[in-house]
């Protein structure tokens, strides 16, 4: 790759490219056919992926467990790195398994919260966070269209 007569040893499609999600989907078009007869499921919008299970025993955890050392061969195998420290793991409503899930040696996080496609997600599936985001986003917009009207007084 050469910018402004400078060469560089690295390649790909820049970030925000339009091709970038394009190439990811292509790439990681095998995924889903991988996660079959796993019990997860897999959902794909653009570069970001989902995989979700319902878990209601240690064989589930440990299948889950499996599941993530399968992505990870997988990974190695496209030469696709996962960020460890960009994935999270959501325990939705309550079970009482304890659950601690790793990709290599990275622990991954426990989130109570997730933004999704502009959706907050919550791990006790209250809605009210999300409605109060909304409520505020339309306020400040409402706001900042308003702030440089003035009204004129028509007694004077």
């Amino acid at each position: 790759m050469h910018i402004a007569n400078a060469a560089s040893n690295r390649s790909g499609v820049l970030q925000g490219s339009t091709l970038s999600p394009i190439l990811f989907t292509i790439y990681t078009v095998g995924l889903p056919e991988l996660l079959k007869g796993c019990g997860e499921v897999c959902k794909q919008f653009a570069d970001d992926v989902k995989v979700y299970r319902k878990v209601e025993s240690i064989e589930d955890i440990s299948s889950i467990r499996c599941f993530l050392d399968s992505i990870l061969k997988w990974s190695d195998l496209w030469c696709l790195l996962l960020a460890p420290e960009k994935t999270v793991f959501m325990r939705i409503c309550g079970s009482t398994l304890p659950r601690a899930y790793k990709l290599r040696e990275h622990c991954l996080n426990k989130v109570l919260a997730v933004r999704d496609l502009g959706f907050h997600y919550y791990s006790k599936l209250s809605f009210s966070d999300h409605y109060e985001a909304i409520v505020t986003k339309a306020a400040f917009r409402t706001y900042r269209n308003f702030e440089g009207l003035t009204v004129k007084d028509e007694k004077s």
